[in-house]
């Protein structure tokens, strides 16, 4: 390749390489420069204008394909990679537990944001469900965050003293409320 580390690079290359062709096009439309007195014909064999920018169309040319070919093959490495490490991920079971412990603590802040609504408009039915759902999902979350948020708290507290909720069977108690201080 042409030692560009990143696609960035190459393209940058790549626009260097168009701009020495831009260059050569334009050498090759400027005419030759005839002596004064003449009748303006060159009196060299072969305009020097049309040679520069033929062999700067060409140099051009070849960094402008070296480079493209580059961002081609960077990229193309790039996907190789990521499939590479998540083929080894599928492999080591501890990428794969950081994986699913990653995958349930995203559900987990999802379930938290549907509880935060639910509790705005009152609805603590719901967040009781969510609470459970939460709860199994992801402990710890549930714990630090999940119980943190004062209007989920509120719902629960609320949905424990209320004889009018039922909890899910099977779903585990409720943890215990502190009482209220006047």
């Amino acid at each position: 390749m042409n030692g560009c580390a990143t696609q960035r690079q190459a393209l940058i290359v790549a626009g260097v390489g168009a701009l020495v062709m831009g260059g050569g096009g334009v050498l090759t439309q400027v005419p030759c420069h005839s002596d004064p007195g003449s009748d303006g014909d060159c009196n060299q064999p072969i305009n020097p204008n049309l040679l520069l920018g033929i062999l700067a169309l060409s140099v051009g040319g070849v960094v402008v394909v070296s480079s493209l070919s580059s961002v081609v093959y960077l990229g193309a490495t790039a996907d190789d990679r990521r499939v590479a490490e998540a083929a080894s991920a599928r492999d080591d079971p501890e990428e794969q537990t950081a994986i699913e412990r990653k995958r349930r603590r995203g559900d987990a802040k999802l379930l938290l944001k549907r509880a935060i609504v639910s509790a705005d408009e009152g609805d603590c039915t719901t967040v009781w469900m969510i609470n459970s759902q939460v709860l199994a999902l992801d402990a710890d979350f549930h714990k630090t965050v999940f119980l943190a948020d004062m209007g989920v708290t509120r719902c629960l507290a609320q949905a424990v003293s209320s004889p009018l909720v039922d909890p899910a069977p099977g779903a585990p108690a409720p943890p215990p409320v502190p009482p209220v201080q006047p």
